[in-house]
This record gives structure tokens, sequence and C-alpha cells, in this order.
């Protein structure tokens, strides 16, 4: 009894020196915690969302934490290149605010959400994006520290709708959150629509260490030609239409010095290639899906990149991908975009669907070398404050407040993100 009392006294002793000196040394101490990352669409998809997942899953295992992911599907112990996934429900297809999405089906789940809930007894339960069924069950079953990350922008009229026939869910989720995160001013604007606030900004994370221009380029389009990059799924949102267009006229201009390669698969993309061909577009390259792993390549071989999305972007991730690959870019002025570029002189932002303008601004740059290095640059330079290392601190510091049953009004963020 003795020999355990000193133990405990040596133990407690332990924690006030760690934490004395972490005060005199003003550092945050955050103890190791599990974290579990839920999201309601496949984690294999290509999207904002599921990067923003992957991303803040290897930030938190790198410091010492132990995240895991529920997603809808079935998965394997670790799969996505060792990620500890676990799948819950059957993926039901659907085509919401212009893309291609699923939600899980899990009706018979609720036991099994009980006992990975009570198995894994996550310190954190973060919900992704717009609450869904899985996300639902987790924050009703959880007697975890619940936190949701609001990605999206909802701007169809079924959303009005929505937001005021489902008022008392709305509140019960609302109920059940001890923090609620956006990743930009636009994301809060329309995540207010369903769930009040206050909302804490913080926006999207991008590993430095995988995109950046130093990335060994792919050799065969190592031709001369200036590459002009489009990333993303093919959905109708994503706005291949325009680029196409708008690529159409740089090539009665510069016909033989340009190339236009069109990295990604979704529905929009059969009418695309059908569009070039048709057309007689020289030199536009289809790559469908690529691996994560492979991807950073495709930025490295880029000259130019090009997002011309019209509507329902929160913040544009692969804007992020870009610059930290040292990148010029071309979008078109919505209101996700302009909460990045907006704050950037740098950006060419351009007036939303005009295909005048969109070939305009890649005709400069595809004429403009130097310019193009000059801007890459700076958006580099520009981008570094989204880098995982000081985004992932603050979602840890938010989640310690959140610990404390303290609401997000009462977070002062200390890197001003």
């Amino acid at each position: 009894m003795r020999g355990r009392l000193l133990r405990l006294v040596s133990f407690i002793h332990l924690d006030l020196i760690i934490l004395n000196l972490a005060f005199f040394l003003k550092q945050d101490i955050i103890w190791s915690m599990k974290v579990a990352l839920v999201i309601d669409d496949r984690i294999s998809r290509p999207g904002g969302i599921q990067e923003y997942v992957l991303g803040l899953y290897d930030f938190l295992e790198k410091h010492g934490h132990q995240p895991l992911i529920f997603t809808t599907g079935r998965y394997s112990k670790k799969t996505k290149e060792g990620r500890k996934i676990i799948g819950i429900g059957v993926p039901f297809e659907f085509l919401g605010n212009d893309a291609q999405k699923a939600i899980p089906l899990i009706f018979g789940q609720k036991e099994k959400i009980k006992r990975i809930l009570k198995r894994e007894k996550p310190d954190v339960v973060h919900i992704q994006g717009f609450p869904g069924p899985l996300s639902l069950a987790f924050l009703r079953y959880s007697s975890s520290v619940n936190v949701m990350t609001y990605h999206v922008v909802n701007e169809s009229a079924l959303t009005e709708v929505l937001s005021k026939t489902f008022v008392a869910l709305w509140k019960k989720i609302d109920e059940n959150l001890q923090g609620k995160i956006a990743i930009s001013e636009v994301a809060v604007d329309s995540a207010k629509k369903f769930i009040p606030g206050p909302y804490k900004i913080i926006p999207i994370g991008i590993d430095f260490d995988r995109f950046k221009p130093t990335t060994s380029r792919i050799n065969k389009f190592e031709d001369g030609k200036t590459n002009i990059l489009f990333v993303g799924r093919l959905d109708k949102r994503k706005g291949i239409e325009y680029l196409l267009k708008a690529y159409q006229i740089l090539g009665e201009l510069l016909p033989t010095n340009i190339r236009l390669i069109i990295v990604g698969d979704g529905p929009e993309k059969q009418k695309a290639k059908d569009y070039a061909r048709k057309e007689k577009l020289k030199n536009v390259v289809f790559t469908g899906s690529v691996s994560r792993k492979d991807l950073p390549s495709w930025y490295a071989t880029a000259d130019i990149f090009c997002s011309p999305a019209t509507h329902g972007e929160s913040f544009g991730v692969v804007l992020l991908e870009a610059m930290a690959s040292g990148l010029p870019v071309v979008a078109f002025d919505n209101p996700g975009y302009r909460s990045l570029l907006g704050k950037h002189s740098q950006g060419f932002l351009v007036f939303n669907k005009s295909i005048s303008a969109l070939a305009q601004a890649l005709l400069i740059l595809a004429k403009d070398k130097e310019l193009r290095q000059k801007l890459g640059k700076q958006n580099r330079a520009f981008v570094k404050q989204f880098s995982w290392e000081k985004v992932g601190k603050e979602i840890l510091k938010f989640y310690q407040v959140c610990k404390t049953k303290q609401r997000p009004k009462a977070f002062v963020s200390s890197s001003g993100l």
C-alpha cells in the first residue's frame, strides 16, 4: 500500500514538473489523444474534404496522437497508405450541389456504432462536412468531446427548404457539439443556415513536403510546350467546359506551344472528351484519376494551373496544392476562391463563366515564362501560412478548449489563422 502511494505521489510530482516547465517556457502541453475523424462520403473519393481528413490524420499521427477514420463502405483494417479506416454502412451515390457524392445507408448499424465507440473510446469525435447519417449516429451515441468542421457551400434552392424544415434536427446537432470549425467565412455563412454559431475559422492545411517545385517531373511532357494543368473531379460545377473553350481560343493564337492536361474523373469526362475531339483540339491530355502518390508530379510538370469552378467552393484545396508547388494560378471568381485569392494580389481571379477573360489570363501567362516563375515563387511563400504544422496545431488547441467545455467564442487563435 505504501509503495503504491509513493508511486502515485511520484507521478503527481512528474506532472507538476512538466506543467511548471510548460508555464515557464510558455508552451502548450497537449496530451496524446485518440481522435475519430468521421466523414459520410467515401474517403476513397478524390475531393477537398477527403484531402483534409487524410492530411489531418497524418498530422495527428506524426505528433503522437491516435487518429482513426470512420467512413462509408468496406475497408480492411489498414488502407489508404497505412491509415486505420473503419467502414460502416453501404454508400448510396447521388448528385448534390452539382457534384457526385455518397451518403452511408446505416440501417441496423446502431449497435455496431455503439460497440465501436465503447471499444475505441475516442477522446474527440471530429465530424466533417455537412452532417449525414453516419455523423448523426456518432453524435447521438458519443460520450466524447464532439467537434464539427464545416467545409461545404450549399447554394441550391433545396438548402433554404432544408434549413427551415428540420429546425429541431439542427438544434439537436448543435446541442451535441462542444465546438464548431469552419474553413472560411464563406463556409460560416453556409453553415449558419443550419447550425447557429459561433464558429472558429481554421483553414485547410497543405503538406509542404509533399507539394513542392522540386518534385520530379513527368518526362514525356518535357518537350518545351507550356503545360496548363487542371486537377479535380469532372463534375459540372468544376467548369471544365469553360476551360476547353478558353483553350480553343489559345490554340488559335499559340497552336504548337501549349498543352492542356486534365487530371481527374467524373460524369463530365466523356462530354469533355467529345468536345475536344469534335473541335479537333490539339494536345489535350485526359489522364483520368491519378494516385495521391503521383499527384505532386503532375503539379511539378505544369507551368500554369487553372481551376474554372463556377460555384460550390468554400476554399480551394487544389489552389493550395498548385501554389505550394510553385505555380501561378488562374481561377474563376467564385466566393470560395475569392476567400483565398482575394487576400493575395498575385492570383488571377477572372470574371465567373467568362471564357474570354479566362483565355486572356492564360494567354498572358503562357507567353511570359519570367512572370510565371515570379508568381509561382510568390504563391509558394503566400501559402506557407496554411502548412499542416500551423493549421494542425490550431485544431489541437481547439480540441483542448472544447475538452474544458468552453464555447468556441472564448477561443482566441494564437497565429491569426
